[in-house]
């Protein structure tokens, strides 16, 4: 089993004037507790974090196929997950996924299907 680190607090999204430059929507729903898998963990700064978790809850799901799109557009509207897909600076793919009832959001590459949401380390 992969395992997560929780997000610390002040990475939450908060009052965002500007994100590189650009203002964020309104937040489409709650993030819930954020979740990092070690092995995803090695390849982002706190800044692609932060960056990504407004890109995924204002709406703006990445590199998702449209079959995704109309899930999450679903998802919105009537509960179920959210999925994005983003890539790190270095060009490694990752996903985001909000649970079905905001109560967590993960970050982890496509590998880390499995992982233990128990074994939670240190927040960064």
């Amino acid at each position: 089993m992969k395992t997560c680190v929780e997000v610390k607090e002040s990475a939450r999204l908060g009052p965002v004037d500007v994100v590189r430059g650009r203002a964020p929507k309104r937040p489409l729903f709650e993030l819930g507790q954020i979740m990092v898998t070690e092995s995803l963990l090695a390849h982002l700064d706190q800044e692609t974090i932060d960056f990504t978790l407004v890109e995924h809850q204002s709406g703006r799901w990445g590199d998702v196929h449209d079959v995704e799109l109309l899930h999450n557009a679903r998802a919105l509207a009537q509960g179920g997950y959210l999925f994005s897909a983003y890539f790190t600076r270095g060009g490694i793919r990752f996903w985001v996924v909000t649970d079905g009832d905001r109560s967590r959001t993960v970050l982890m590459l496509p590998e880390d299907q499995e992982y233990d949401s128990v074994s939670v380390q240190a927040a960064l």
